[in-house]
């Protein structure tokens, strides 16, 4: 496989609007009502979404800000996939990242591949893990000669925004112009599953055919988003599939993993 493929910081299990997958295997489901019904304005329960309409999402900006909030100063475990597949070439890219924060100074990041520009040159690692803790952060990776190995970073620095990644998407593909929204219940809380579709979006390699499924919770946080579309023209391009979902909020621990080594 032609590594320079792998995508920055990409990756994880797709997730369906109707269930999340966890960490231990389990599953956490937001179950719909027996008749999904359409949202308006406002229902009996409440408003809608920072930003979203009966018809959609019309303020992407408002419902970004609302996500931002619902994650700040909160743990929780994130969890990404992307799917590349490739019509000349007949081959097929995954990546899947997984990001567990328990607080400001405390997280762990995997991915299976990952680039990293160093100088101008790009590295290529498999299974790429990353702890942060109180005595430090540390990176244990396998490269292109088979060997794994581990460094430590230096002491304990700010996070990093590890679900930027995550906003983008929704800046991006929660703007389709044709949507339906219905009302989801979740042991009482109100969510609201964003169905639609969109022919073209103009990026820097158009993409075509975007369909688009989410699920965000009451006050704007985007719980999981679903996207295909094509990407590039009929004879070079690709069909992508991406994913993420959000997972156990507020209690998401991370413990100090068993290759992490320190100098005590």
């Amino acid at each position: 496989m032609d590594r320079r493929l792998v995508a920055v910081l990409t990756t994880v299990l797709l997730a369906g609007c109707g269930g999340m997958a966890t960490s231990d295997g389990g599953t956490e489901t937001l179950t719909p009502a027996p008749v999904p019904e359409p949202a308006d304005a406002t229902t009996e329960t409440g408003a809608l979404p920072p930003g979203v309409t009966g018809n959609g999402v019309a303020n992407v900006d408002r419902l970004t800000a609302a996500h931002r909030r619902a994650t700040a100063d909160q743990s929780y475990t994130l969890t990404t996939e992307r799917s590349t597949s490739r019509q000349r070439a007949n081959e097929t890219l995954d990546t899947r990242q997984v990001v567990q924060v328990a607080n400001e100074s405390t997280y762990a990041y995997w991915t299976n591949e990952r680039v990293v520009w160093d100088e101008s040159r790009a590295r290529y690692f498999d299974n790429y893990s990353e702890f942060q803790g109180p005595d430090g952060r540390y990176v244990r990776y396998t490269e292109l000669d088979g060997e794994t190995r581990q460094r430590q970073l230096g002491s304990t620095a700010p996070r990093p925004e590890l679900d930027r990644e995550a906003t983008v998407a929704i800046e991006r593909f929660l703007t389709i112009d044709n949507a339906t929204v219905s009302v989801l219940r979740d042991d009482g809380q109100r969510h609201y599953e964003l169905r639609g579709e969109q022919r073209t979006f103009v990026t820097e390699r158009p993409i075509r055919n975007v369909s688009v499924s989410a699920v965000i919770r009451h006050d704007g946080l985007v719980r999981s988003l679903s996207v295909r579309y094509w990407r590039g023209d009929s004879d070079w391009g690709e069909f992508v599939r991406y994913s993420f979902a959000y997972e156990r909020l507020g209690t998401t621990t991370v413990e100090k993993p068993s290759w992490v080594r320190t100098s005590d």
